[in-house]
């Protein structure tokens, strides 16, 4: 169930029947100019490279989105099946395989991180960006965002504001 804030009154009586808040979102707007800006030339680094969503595999996607849940409040354990993630993911018309990058240890062949904006119709949101805790903290999920980022300010849409939620 998704309720916002401000819907104290229905908050304050599902809190009394005994549910809790198992995630909460947070709307940022940020300008895309700044945030190239703040970002700088993040590039990924050696053995590492990014691939589209639409060119990877898609059973091994499933499991790297899923793996990457597990990190996040309130969807811990979540496992889609090959059907859900693929109807969730491709035919949505806000998928671009431009702004959807994962990861890749050139090494393994893993995937270990990805990057999802989607481009609906009232501007560009984030829908998940992360790293598997094994490759974090090398400037992985930076890199992928600027390429995303990037990508999206060669495009010139009107809208010069990044929704991420």
């Amino acid at each position: 169930m998704h309720l916002s804030e401000d819907r104290a009154d229905e908050l304050r009586i599902l809190a009394d029947a005994g549910f809790m808040a198992a995630r909460r979102e947070l709307k940022v707007e940020v300008d895309l100019n700044e945030a190239l800006a703040a970002i700088g030339d993040a590039r990924l680094p050696p053995s590492v490279t990014a691939i589209s969503a639409a060119d990877a595999g898609l059973d091994r996607l499933r499991l790297l989105d899923d793996g990457l849940r597990d990190d996040v409040p309130g969807t811990a354990g979540w496992r889609s099946t090959p059907a859900e993630f693929t109807k969730e993911t491709f035919d949505p018309p806000a998928f671009n395989p431009a702004t959807y990058l994962v990861a890749v240890d050139e090494r393994t062949g893993e995937y270990i991180g990805l990057v999802r904006i989607w481009m609906n119709r009232s501007g560009p949101r984030i829908g998940m960006f992360g790293v598997l805790r094994a490759h974090r903290r090398r400037g992985i999920t930076l890199a992928l965002l600027a390429r995303c980022l990037g990508r999206r300010a060669r495009a010139r849409q009107p809208d010069g504001n990044l929704r991420i939620r």
